[in-house]
């Protein structure tokens, strides 16, 4: 959980969490980490942590939508590099640029 931290999350940053009892020890230092319980806070799930809920509800509607369900172990990796790479483009003025953006 660390080295995926250090790789991904600028150190310094804040890390919201669900409260997970790893989460700690793999924010030490390096990190400001919010905790919060979803069953100690009496609330549901996407009232909590609405964006963590939001992106995880709209890859289980892509991939039972366009995978038809039907994913891959090994190429999960794949879907979600597609996925993401969809989603933050999901407003772009240039999407007919689309090729000239693979290739840069």
């Amino acid at each position: 959980m660390s080295a995926f931290l250090d790789a991904n999350v600028e150190p310094g940053s804040c890390v919201i969490t669900d409260g997970w009892s790893a989460y700690p020890a793999a924010t030490r230092d390096r990190y400001e980490h919010r905790g919060t319980s979803i069953a100690a806070a009496g609330l549901q799930a996407h009232e909590v942590l609405p964006a963590v809920h939001r992106v995880f509800s709209l890859v289980k509607r892509w991939v039972m939508g366009t995978m038809q369900g039907s994913v891959s172990p090994e190429r999960v990796q794949a879907y979600f590099d597609e996925w993401a790479f969809r989603f933050n483009r999901r407003n772009s003025r240039s999407r007919g640029l689309l090729f000239h953006t693979l290739l840069r």
